[in-house]
């Protein structure tokens, strides 16, 4: 062996044990989107993909568009879809009719997943089967139970999605009589809150169904995952000609303008004797998924004392002023750059004797008791 790298090293082979490899951090979300889809996606960078999922827990939320009268191979108006059926809607001209098709969908049902969709089936995943041409009959697909906590009707048509479908809930305090379309409805818009686990796009289907036509779904947005909502969310959005690229061709993004990432914060921190802040800035930088540096650092109390407790002292000299010594050093004379004064100091000592004096330690009273009876 030694002999071979010995021989290596005469003809300058490369040695590729050392060869550093690229270095890259470890990315994650917390739950897949469809492509068409928007809303909020929880991601966790670096270390925080360990506990991703317990910021995850809780259910999600969706805003889906719904148009009847023909449905997709996907479930949904994904370009790369075509028809498969399509069916009359004329029927379907009550919003309570709507309504009331909507809640047999609430609670735990049975629900077939797409066939596009991440699940497998013999090692593959079902959309690369969707992709060769295989339906949900050919690969019967068994249902699973998914629960549905809410199901509400917010809207119809994409003319007056803005009209406020206020359908009256049996035992429910709200009476408002429902506006009633004068044509049949094409379209309307749901609001989902559902457990782990549900497809809207299966949803959407089988409300198709029950409405005895078919559905697609045009249009998705998830307005809650677990614990956050949209306006907990990064902001992210730049035009495509305002990408600005590296020597490498990768795209460069000025993080600190294009996103209100918090790049710096405040803390008040209480803590026994022995603690470095600095290294506890560290570990919070680090639980964050990131790196940190404390900027900023004021001693807010020692023991029993605060800063009204403390001498005032204060600089007040000009640079050009400055005296220094042989080695460079500045020299101060503290006598008159500073304030300290007879009455000053007497006042802090009446401060710390009443302090020491109202305090819950018997045993600092009693110190004191015997050093006023020494004097």
């Amino acid at each position: 062996r030694f002999q071979l790298e010995a021989d290596a090293r005469t003809r300058n082979a490369p040695d590729v044990r050392t060869k550093k490899r690229r270095p890259w951090m470890k990315v994650g979300h917390g739950g897949t989107l469809d492509p068409l889809a928007t809303g909020v996606l929880v991601c966790g960078v670096g270390s925080g993909t360990k506990s991703l999922q317990k910021y995850l827990v809780g259910s999600k939320a969706y805003r889906a568009e719904i148009t009847l009268g023909y449905q997709t191979t996907t479930l949904d108006d994904d370009p790369t879809g075509s028809v498969v059926d399509r069916q009359s809607f004329a029927h379907v001209t009550e919003l309570q009719t709507v309504h009331e098709v909507l809640q047999q969908f609430t609670g735990t049902i049975q629900q077939i997943p797409p066939v596009f969709s991440a699940l497998k089936r013999d090692g593959k995943k079902l959309y690369e089967l969707g992709r060769q041409g295989q339906t949900a009959e050919d690969l019967n697909i068994p249902p699973r139970e998914v629960t549905i906590y809410n199901l509400k009707l917010v809207g119809y048509d994409e003319q007056t999605q803005t009209q406020t479908a206020a359908v009256a809930v049996a035992g429910s305090d709200e009476s408002t009589e429902p506006i009633q379309p004068t044509k049949p409805i094409q379209s309307f818009v749901i609001d989902v809150e559902c457990g782990g686990g549900t497809y809207i796009r299966s949803l959407v289907r089988d409300i198709g169904i029950a409405l005895g036509t078919v559905a697609t779904m045009t249009r998705l947005e998830r307005t809650k995952q677990g614990q956050f909502l949209p306006e907990h969310a990064m902001p992210y959005s730049i035009e495509p000609r305002d990408l600005i690229r590296d020597e490498k061709g990768c795209i460069v993004v000025d993080k600190r303008e294009d996103c209100n990432w918090i790049q710096s914060f405040v803390i008040d921190v209480e803590c026994g004797g022995g603690t470095y802040i600095r290294s506890l800035v560290r570990d919070i930088g680090i639980a964050l998924g990131t790196v940190a540096t404390m900027t900023r650092l004021e001693r807010t109390k020692q023991g029993q004392f605060l800063p009204e407790h403390a001498l005032p002292y204060s600089i007040d000299i000009e640079p050009r002023d400055l005296i220094r010594d042989e080695k460079g050093c500045i020299v101060v004379d503290k006598r008159e750059a500073c304030n300290w004064t007879v009455a000053s100091i007497n006042e802090a000592i009446r401060t710390c004797r009443e302090t020491l004096m109202t305090s819950e330690d018997d045993g600092l009273k009693v110190k004191l008791c015997n050093n006023e009876a020494e004097a």
